[in-house]
């Protein structure tokens, strides 16, 4: 039993290291990825943004879009003919770089909202020294303050979402209730997949269930002091786990909604595409 376990943990290792090859493989190989093909300003101040990020933020870092997300969101921004754009979740500046590029050479407007004063420093800091960076509005202040004073006659083109993730569906409703985003336009949405643990969720509903069904009506006995103390891994687990639950149901709300389309893309830590069809 033991060496069929190990074997098991063996394959899955395998497979995460194979994704990772491959992750790497498609970044390599998508041209508006690398940092040596194309607008070559750009691209050094996107590289230097990212290993400043790591440099102050190394437990943070993962936070950052990595730069095959990066470049499909700026192909997107493109693609779509988006000129204004408004961003939920700044954090020090990556995202909003690599969005202004796809924008339109002589106009285009990224608003860009967070709450961490110390990111919204760096942000600015870094695209003051773009030579689009004039483009971008960083807004410091709580998201759903900001979203509730917006005016709603001048919807955006593309809304990007990555911010407080228990909050995402609130975002959303908050965002097509008040007609910030136009019909045909697109809500693009971060860590939707957060780490494979929505995965997890839906496994411990499904084992939960099974379990409230054979349960014996007599109450168990309590646990003892050790038992029930959570250590730090724990308390993490379930703070991660709280997370997961909510993003699993944004994604449900999301694919179940008809006022929109959406594609689940399991790409790094899952990206979710949707576009406004009413």
């Amino acid at each position: 039993m033991g060496n069929a376990q190990s074997g098991e943990t063996d394959d899955i290792v395998g497979r995460e290291a194979r994704a990772m090859d491959l992750y790497d493989y498609a970044a390599e190989k998508s041209a508006i990825a690398r940092s040596d093909i194309g607008n070559m300003a750009h691209k050094s101040a996107l590289s230097d943004l990212r290993h400043q990020t790591y440099e102050l933020f190394p437990t943070g870092a993962h936070m950052m879009l990595g730069p095959l997300e990066a470049s499909l969101l700026g192909i997107l921004v493109g693609v779509s003919g988006a000129s204004r754009v408004l961003e939920i979740g700044t954090f020090t500046g990556y995202s909003a770089m690599s969005m202004l590029e796809a924008l339109p050479r002589d106009s285009g407007y990224i608003k860009s909202i967070d709450k961490d004063p110390r990111c919204h420093a760096l942000a600015t800091e870094n695209l003051s020294r773009h030579p689009q960076g004039h483009k971008v509005e960083l807004v410091l202040g709580d998201a759903m303050e900001i979203l509730d004073k917006l005016p709603n006659d001048d919807p955006y083109d593309v809304v990007f979402i990555d911010a407080d993730k228990k909050m995402y569906l609130e975002y959303y409703e908050t965002i097509l209730a008040n007609n910030l985003v136009k019909v045909g336009g697109l809500i693009i949405v971060d860590n939707v997949l957060f780490r494979g643990m929505v995965a997890e969720v839906t496994e411990k509903e499904d084992d939960e269930a099974c379990n409230d069904a054979a349960a014996p009506l007599s109450s168990s006995s309590p646990s003892s002091p050790t038992s029930s103390s959570s250590t730090r891994e724990e308390k993490t687990h379930k703070r991660h786990m709280k997370i997961a639950k909510a993003l699993h149901e944004f994604n449900g709300a999301v694919a179940a909604d008809e006022r929109t389309e959406s594609v689940l893309l399991p790409i790094r830590d899952g990206l979710t595409i949707t576009r406004r069809r009413i």
